[in-house]
């Protein structure tokens, strides 16, 4: 806590998917659930609550929406903000007749928690669509994996995935773990750093992508792909080199058993 009383005013405040990366921004725009929303203190109402030094306390977040409401996910944030404290964020200067003038702009900071109400049914299986590529060929590792997935229906989906790595023989040789996500209804999740860590490549393998979905009748996303991997050329010239050897010694050992 702070180690100075301070009186925090709450509001709400909507925001949308900011980019592929899983940001999120606020926006300006109407909140259709606001006026179902409150904040509760000691089961009553309240719009701000004053806090002494280190002092916390529980709030309750209760929303009751009509029986026929719009079939719609809403995403917002509950915002705590110092009233008593401004901060400028930038300044611009104006030279007018009286002289300088210097007019600043403000922010007043907050935290917030992001609220994800979900209301809309689950539309179909193919509103969401999965990207998963690597290079076809990997003289060694780490290997690095693209991986998206765009929602184009209108329902928040939480995710985890895993990306397995399968040998020629198809066995699992290895597991890259996705970061559970939220991915909001129509935006674009891109996942950073999917990478398998082995280093040492030889032949053929197979990569499976699978993104689990705790939405009842929807299957798994599956994908996968397929990559070589030769070592590189001094490897490979010092490998011929030890069989062209050994063949050597083969044959020589050969012809000297049969000059016996």
């Amino acid at each position: 806590g702070s180690d100075t009383a301070t009186t925090l005013s709450i509001r709400i405040q909507p925001f949308r998917a900011d980019g592929e990366k899983g940001a999120v921004t606020l926006t300006e725009e109407p909140l259709a659930v606001e006026q179902f929303v409150k904040i509760l203190k000691d089961g009553i109402s309240i719009k701000e609550i004053s806090l002494g030094a280190g002092q916390s306390q529980a709030l309750t977040l209760l929303i009751t929406l009509p029986k026929n409401f719009l079939k719609h996910d809403q995403y917002f944030s509950i915002l705590f903000s110092n009233k008593t404290l401004l901060v400028p964020v930038s300044q611009q200067k104006e030279t007018t007749e009286e002289g300088q003038v210097i007019a600043f702009s403000q922010l007043r900071p907050a935290v917030g928690v992001n609220v994800i109400l979900t209301l809309a049914p689950f539309e179909k299986k193919d509103s969401l669509v999965s990207t998963f590529e690597t290079n076809r060929f990997w003289e060694s590792g780490p290997v690095d994996f693209t991986v998206s997935v765009r929602n184009d229906g209108r329902k928040a989906i939480p995710m985890k995935g895993e990306v397995y790595i399968e040998n020629v023989f198809r066995q699992t040789i290895g597991k890259v773990s996705l970061p559970p996500a939220y991915l909001l209804g129509e935006s674009k999740r891109e996942f950073e750093a999917v990478s398998w860590p082995e280093t040492f490549l030889l032949g053929p393998y197979t990569a499976i992508l699978k993104i689990d979905i705790p939405v009842e009748n929807v299957s798994p996303i599956v994908k996968q792909v397929t990559f070589f991997s030769f070592p590189h050329w001094q490897s490979v010239s010092l490998i011929f080199g030890l069989l062209f050897t050994s063949w050597l010694i083969f044959r020589v050992r050969k012809k000297l058993r049969f000059y016996r």
